[in-house]
């Protein structure tokens, strides 16, 4: 699917507040049909260099002794690791951890299947890319890494709101609504919610939770609102009565004008930072038509930005998830 007007079609046809929070950039990107190269004439060379990698002319890499002695993986996946991943990420792997993201989580409940970033901040400016334009309000609570100026504000020219997400030393639910509380209604803005706080350390109890969702729905019913779950470090909790799944699966389908999108990783999850490995999930199935125009899109920024994610850790990621 490589049509922008096709690709409106699907995103609108399922989600009109999600194609109504695109950005310009959102609107126009869409990943081009592939380019012809002479592989019928390389297939069966000792080298084969026509299709942007070098191999042996039967899909193996040609690795350096050096590079394949200090990878201690099988030899498929040292091979894997070596050559260009695709760049949506390899299909191993995004299965991989749409299994470990949705363990525990109801049948019912939608995603796609996760696609591949270099690391949750790659994540976060290409959602900045989707949804950042000058003046659109990003509604963050206080207290907030500076990335997050950095990825939306410099780079797009969105503004950031914000206000207090304790007050008193008590958590408060209403800091996404008393940020955007002065942005004209109707008028689409962007949330970003990280649980635990990353820096703040807190994590909301399920009567917070619950009432910071049912403040997020309100404002919904006041404009169209993608809320970014930003979970590096979901599931790292361990206090009772502290729910540690990610808001983003309680987010889905509470309102038509609320868009959850899930950035996580193994960054955190799995000790691996070095690795820069993250994920985008959007709240559709992933076989829907909205699913694959959602994918066109990233598969375009992350092509025109980064090329393909890094082989390597996904495949040492994906060592571990098995």
């Amino acid at each position: 699917m490589t049509d922008v007007d096709d690709l409106r079609a699907a995103i609108e046809g399922s989600s009109p507040a999600l194609w109504t929070s695109l950005s310009p950039l959102g609107r126009e990107v869409a990943f081009p049909a592939g380019i012809p190269f002479q592989a019928a004439q390389a297939r069966g060379a000792f080298i084969n260099g026509t299709i942007g990698q070098i191999t042996d002319g039967r899909g193996q890499a040609l690795m350096l002794p050096a590079v394949a002695a200090s990878l201690a993986l099988p030899l498929e996946a040292v091979n894997q690791a070596v050559l260009y991943s695709p760049i949506e990420g390899r299909p191993e792997v995004r299965e991989a951890w749409r299994r470990w993201q949705r363990r525990e989580i109801e049948e019912a409940l939608p995603s796609t299947l996760p696609l591949v970033t270099v690391g949750l901040t790659h994540g976060l400016s290409l959602a900045a890319d989707l949804f950042g334009e000058p003046g659109r309000a990003i509604a963050v609570p206080i207290p907030f890494w500076g990335n997050y100026r950095q990825t939306f504000a410099l780079r797009t020219g969105s503004k950031i709101v914000s206000a207090a997400a304790y007050k008193n030393h008590e958590f408060n639910p209403s800091a996404i609504p008393e940020a955007l509380a002065e942005e004209p209604p109707g008028e689409p803005a962007v949330a970003i919610l990280n649980a635990p706080s990353n820096p703040g350390g807190y994590m909301p109890t399920s009567v917070e939770r619950s009432r910071l969702i049912s403040a997020l729905v309100a404002e919904a019913g006041r404009r169209p609102l993608v809320v970014l779950c930003d979970d590096a470090y979901s599931g790292l909790v361990y206090e009772p009565d502290v729910p540690t799944r990610s808001l983003f699966w309680d987010l889905i389908d509470v309102h038509p004008q609320l868009v959850p999108i899930k950035i996580d990783g193994g960054s955190k999850e799995f000790s691996l930072f070095g690795g820069r490995v993250g994920f985008l999930t959007f709240p559709f199935e992933p076989d829907s038509s909205v699913a694959a125009a959602l994918e066109s899109k990233i598969k375009c920024l992350v092509r025109a930005g980064v090329g393909s994610p890094v082989a390597t850790s996904q495949v040492l990621l994906q060592q571990a998830l098995s």
